[in-house]
């Protein structure tokens, strides 16, 4: 069972994210704490390629949904929480729907949200559907886009999933 079968996005974006991710722990640490922004349309791959990157680099991976946190909930603690729970683990970092805090009255949030990435989290990924270049980019950062995939890879990745269900 070949987990790079499962990733979605193309190969390029896949081989250019765990080259970087490899590079940045080749000693077991990274320094540097990169982040990596991934943009597209849902579906087509990125949370894949955050669990493959944290395998690769053996440390668990967790998620948090932007859209599915609490109305009630002080975001910008929040968010700092979670960059400090990331160091704590340690973990790799995946934020989903990151779209989310690039409105201008969650400014505050994504301030915090970056700080605490830049401070506690081994690796962090951003996940959203649009492109984001940050006004003070972290030390480390790559915005790549995962475009949808064609026809026949969709084909192809189906027929492998399948088949590893037991269907022909």
């Amino acid at each position: 069972n070949d987990p790079v079968s499962l990733i979605t996005a193309p190969s390029e974006v896949r081989d250019q994210t765990i080259k970087l991710v490899e590079e940045c722990f080749a000693d077991g640490d990274a320094p540097l704490r990169p982040v990596i922004h991934l943009y597209g349309r849902p579906g087509t791959g990125k949370r894949s390629l955050a669990a493959y990157a944290s395998r690769r680099i053996g440390l668990p991976l967790l998620i948090a949904n932007v859209k599915r946190m609490p109305a009630d909930l002080n975001g910008p603690e929040a968010f700092w929480r979670l960059g400090r729970e990331s160091m704590l683990l340690p973990a790799v970092l995946l934020i989903e729907n990151f779209d989310s805090l690039s409105v201008e009255n969650r400014s505050p949030e994504l301030a915090s949200l970056l700080a605490a990435v830049e401070s506690f989290s081994p690796l962090t990924f951003f996940s959203g559907s649009q492109r984001w270049i940050p006004d003070t980019p972290p030390q480390l950062f790559l915005s790549l886009v995962c475009p949808a995939p064609n026809s026949t890879s969709r084909m192809n990745y189906w027929r492998k999933h399948l088949q590893e269900v037991g269907f022909d």
